[in-house]
């Protein structure tokens, strides 16, 4: 027995080898739609550590301001109290020299500001101001102080403690 092979038969199985060879428009789409997935998931992620990152950048430098006005209260810097005023609706805080930030020597004052997508939220300070004192000599504050750095939308905060003593925690 042998077998004899036309060309027409050459040409029908090449064909249908051909159209064979690419893809499905059904395959394509489930490609497509996983990567998409993908991508969307990937790009929350980067978001999230993004803002993560900011608050630790901005909380870390609170923090560091604090200790500054404790630091400069304890040396007694130009024999003042310092302190560190926090305004809400500007998002600014400001290290100052003086009893309290009405009555305090200006020209002592350095403004900084935290992220625009940031914000300072439940501020508890002594009297329901909007500023912690600490004392000259001893650093020490006259009660708890507390506040939360937050973003705007509220997903991702951090709280700054300080006891009466200076010492200052951050809760996440």
């Amino acid at each position: 027995n042998t077998w004899t092979v036309s060309q027409t038969t050459i040409k029908h199985i090449t064909m249908m080898y051909k159209s064979k060879t690419g893809f499905t428009l059904l395959e394509l789409t489930i490609v497509i739609v996983i990567l998409g997935t993908i991508s969307v998931a990937s790009i929350f992620t980067v978001g999230n550590y993004i803002s993560d990152a900011q608050i630790d950048i901005d909380t870390g430098k609170i923090v560091q301001i604090l200790r500054t006005a404790y630091s400069n209260s304890v040396s007694e810097l130009y024999g003042q109290n310092w302190g560190v005023h926090f305004n809400e609706g500007q998002n600014t805080y400001t290290l100052f020299a003086g009893t309290d930030y009405t009555s305090r020597v200006v020209e002592h004052d350095t403004v900084f500001t935290i992220d625009d997508s940031l914000e300072f939220y439940e501020l508890d300070f002594y009297s329901g101001n909007d500023y912690v004192i600490f004392n000259k000599n001893t650093g020490h504050i006259n009660s708890d102080a507390s506040f939360t750095v937050r973003e705007k939308n509220g997903n991702i905060s951090v709280d700054i403690l300080i006891n009466t003593y200076g010492q200052i925690n951050i809760k996440k």
